[in-house]
């Protein structure tokens, strides 16, 4: 009985530690995205006839995913799931910037004065900028993933000896 007592309390005292960093960095990055997006609201709200509120569901689910990427790799880090983690961060992520940035065309449709017209922008440059740092991203975490493999194989290696 004392055994399993020990036990939940030394798992209790190596993952308290991890889940109160993965807390603190998750807010953290909450924060460093919600604040500047609260600066870019204040004009939608003063000229709402110039902006579309549209924006407001795909800006939080991708703070949702970040945060989400955020909390997980802290918790899990120093293992493999940190790495296999960031691979999908980086995949999904990517995916989800094609898919919100509407392949690089802006399409805006103010109402001013009663006259209404269209503005189109097209930022594919730009979308494509993004996606290859965010494939520099991805390659990163596969080859520490395979390092982290690597090196978990050598040390099991020299144990054995």
């Amino acid at each position: 009985m004392v055994k399993a007592e020990d036990r939940r309390e030394g798992l209790l005292k190596r993952i308290a530690p991890r889940v109160l960093k993965a807390s603190l960095w998750g807010f953290l990055t909450f924060l460093m995205y919600y604040i500047p997006y609260q600066l870019l609201v204040l004009p939608m709200l003063m000229f709402p006839q110039f902006f579309s509120f549209e924006i407001q569901p795909i800006f939080y689910t991708f703070v949702a995913l970040a945060v989400f990427f955020a909390v997980a790799i802290q918790f899990f880090s120093g293992t493999i799931l940190q790495y296999v983690l960031g691979v999908a961060r980086a995949l999904i992520l990517m995916t989800y910037l094609i898919y919100a940035l509407n392949g690089g065309i802006l399409t805006l449709t103010p109402n001013v004065g009663g006259e209404t017209f269209t503005i189109v922008v097209e930022f594919r440059a730009f979308l494509m900028m993004i996606i290859l740092v965010s494939l520099l991203s991805l390659a990163k975490s596969i080859l520490q993933t395979i390092n982290f493999l690597a090196s978990e194989k050598e040390s099991s290696s020299f144990q054995d000896t």
